[in-house]
Parts: C-alpha cells; sequence; structure tokens
C-alpha cells in the first residue's frame, strides 16, 4: 500500500473489514517511512517532498480513512 495515496488506503480498508467483519480491528500498527539519503549539498526539493509525504502525511492519511465510518 502507497500511504501517499488515498485511494489505495481506502482499498486496503475495505480488505481489512472483509477480513474482520463483526469483530471490528482493535489495533492498527500506522508505521510508514522512507529514508533516501542524500549527502546535504545534494539534497533536492524531490528528496524533501517524498520524505514529508510517505513518514508525515502518509501515517495522518492512514488515520483519517481509517477513522471514517
Amino acid at each position: 500500500m502507497d500511504v501517499t495515496r488515498p485511494e489505495e488506503i481506502e482499498a486496503a480498508k475495505t480488505i481489512v473489514e472483509d477480513t474482520v467483519g463483526e469483530r471490528g480491528l482493535n489495533l492498527l500498527i500506522n508505521n510508514a517511512g522512507v529514508a533516501k539519503m542524500e549527502m546535504f549539498p545534494n539534497v533536492t526539493p524531490e528528496n524533501l517532498e517524498l520524505h514529508y509525504k510517505v513518514n508525515t502525511e502518509g501515517p495522518l492519511l492512514v488515520l483519517q480513512v481509517g477513522g471514517k465510518n
């Protein structure tokens, strides 16, 4: 699942709901991250954006989508 893509998170939520049914989900380990290392002088805006989208926005999107009824 790509945590930067809400449609993939929605698809994963559907799979979980179909799997657990009425029992519900008791625990979600919301862990996503990348570490594409570059030396400081070579850090690119694209690298910074990738890290922010996956490491910061991704887990938040998972919580937002997962929390919807």
